[in-house]
């Protein structure tokens, strides 16, 4: 299973990240992947909306959060993911 983060549109580039089961991001939409791709995400099953996504960073290791909460929160099959 993956699921797909929704974030609150606030004029940002991404407003969604495809996490797989262990927490990796595998997609981002609609742009930034080479941005976000790869990144940890903390917390995966206790995330609710409102919530803002805790990450660690590939970049650095470093535990950071994003700006932007949680709109909403779906679960789809990975073989679904059209990447």
């Amino acid at each position: 299973m993956a699921t797909i983060i929704h974030f609150e549109d606030h004029g940002q580039d991404f407003l969604d990240w495809t996490v797989s089961a262990d927490g990796t991001v595998i997609d981002v939409n609609p742009f930034q992947l080479s941005i976000w791709g790869g990144n940890q995400v903390l917390g995966l099953d206790t995330l609710q909306p409102g919530d803002k996504v805790h990450f660690i960073s590939k970049h650095d290791g470093e535990a950071r959060f994003i700006r932007y909460p949680v709109e909403r929160i779906e679960t789809v099959q990975e073989s679904n993911i059209n990447l």
